[in-house]
């Protein structure tokens, strides 16, 4: 199961169009709960899904309106909310999911998320 592929995913992509700037990703992998429910981890899924897009680092099943989003926002600061998005993708892995998939698709993000990324020239982002 992808990053987008949950129905709270669904909800959040409807969120993300509405969005003008990346305090929206950064409130999405920055939930106020110890604990996450369901809805917020999908949500860190989906943010930090689409943070590797906007790197460059697409997962296969981005959402064309995902993709338009991004295209529409260039100037965000993405790169700012890499070593966020590790973190919250560490943090839900930690706990055990039933679906070995879902388990599967969130460490292929982490590890995508995990590479170096070159943000300006000359400027890079590392793990």
């Amino acid at each position: 199961m992808g990053p987008y592929d949950h129905p709270t995913a669904h909800e959040w992509v409807a969120d993300l169009l509405d969005a003008t700037e990346a305090g929206f990703l950064r409130q999405s992998l920055q939930p106020g709960n110890v604990e996450l429910d369901v809805s917020e981890v999908e949500a860190i899924r989906a943010a930090a899904a689409t943070v590797a897009a906007g790197l460059g680092l697409a997962m296969p099943d981005l959402p064309p309106e995902v993709a338009r989003w991004l295209a529409t926002h260039p100037r965000l600061n993405l790169a700012a909310l890499l070593p966020l998005a590790r973190t919250q993708l560490r943090r839900i892995l930690a706990r055990p999911h039933p679906d070995p998939a879902w388990t599967a698709a969130t460490t292929l993000l982490l590890e995508r998320l995990s590479h170096e990324v070159t943000v300006l020239p000359g400027c890079k982002v590392t793990a």
